[in-house]
């Protein structure tokens, strides 16, 4: 058995025909059978059921294809990490990033970067959260930056704290919810809301709530774009959880206002690759540019909010949490 074969088996299993997995992998027909078949042999077993529909895969393939996926994404991993400690700054970096990098920190982040290797191929997407893990262990990416997950701390990984984003929650000053003094958690989920992360705000873990939510919390529009979230607050179409830098020059222009929601938020923004890609000296300039730009927009911050900054001690799981206040001045100087 070798790599070569998993591969194969895995696009019969993808491409539900010999034929199909045959032209995607360049080989013919008959090259990739005796390829399965050779396979089996050394297995034992049969793998998948032919017939004039194509190729259905049995249980025990099932169970194969399964160990065989996890074998060839270590694989290209590998490739990958030896490509990075070889190529040096003329090679390729990949490096994806999650919604909340992508107003302040990218523009600055990718010119000091092609500043500093100029010859280097690079690469960079922003995608959702969950996207970003699932291709990062896939070995699609090199680095990734994003809020802090907790199920990427494994031996392999290294994970380098950048900044804090301040999370708030907006609103178009003619709201409904802009009158109110106070607002509970399922008086804000009466009324539609839009954030960039699929996943709820509201209770992400360490967010402190005066009370948990009887409604569902999703938010009702999610899009990985802040501006498009602002504007549609700003349209008085829904409410938005937005950073806090982004959120505070519309506050400031009087187009939105907080929102008095019994609630708190800040995310923690980290960088991650792998202990052996951090062999490489691009990946260490990388991780070493990342935290410089984060460093940057710290100081820019209006009023140098040190918990806004990675390195204290709070915060551990992911996020740091405060009781919230009314205001937008004295919410800020609570972060």
């Amino acid at each position: 058995m070798d790599i070569r074969q998993l591969r194969h088996m895995m696009a019969i299993h993808r491409t539900g025909s010999f034929a199909k997995a045959a032209e995607q992998l360049g080989l013919a027909q008959s090259t990739l059978s005796k390829s399965i078949a050779r396979l089996e042999d050394q297995l034992g077993l049969r793998l998948f059921e032919r017939s004039g529909a194509g190729a259905v895969v049995t249980p025990m393939g099932a169970v194969v294809i399964a160990g065989a996926e996890r074998i060839v994404e270590e694989a290209e991993r590998l490739r990958r990490d030896v490509e990075l400690a070889a190529a040096g700054d003329l090679g390729e970096i990949r490096i994806g990033m999650g919604p909340a990098f992508r107003p302040r920190f990218l523009p600055r982040f990718t010119e000091a970067t092609v500043r500093r290797w100029p010859r280097l191929k690079l690469m960079i997407d922003v995608e959702r959260r969950e996207r970003l893990i699932l291709d990062y262990r896939a070995g699609r990416y090199d680095v990734i930056l994003l809020a802090h997950a907790a199920e990427l701390e494994e031996p392999e990984n290294v994970i380098s704290d950048l900044m804090r984003e301040p999370i708030v929650a907006v609103a178009a000053p003619d709201h409904p919810l802009a009158a109110l003094s106070s607002i509970s958690p399922d008086a804000f989920l009466a009324h539609p809301h839009a954030a960039a992360s699929a996943t709820s705000m509201l209770t992400a873990p360490g967010a402190v709530l005066g009370e948990r939510p009887t409604r569902p919390d999703e938010p009702l529009i999610q899009c990985s774009d802040d501006q498009t979230v602002l504007a549609l607050a700003k349209a008085g179409l829904a409410t938005a959880f937005a950073s806090r830098h982004l959120a505070r020059p519309e506050i400031e222009a009087g187009r939105l206002v907080p929102l008095p929601l019994d609630w708190r938020l800040t995310l923690r923004l980290v960088a991650v690759t792998t202990r052996a890609a951090q062999s490489s000296p691009v990946v260490q300039g990388i991780l070493g540019l990342a935290r410089e730009t984060a460093e940057i927009l710290r100081a820019q911050e209006e009023g140098s909010h040190a918990d806004d900054v990675a390195g204290d001690a709070t915060g551990l799981e992911g996020v740091s949490v405060e009781p919230r206040g009314g205001d937008l001045g004295q919410q800020e100087r609570q972060f």
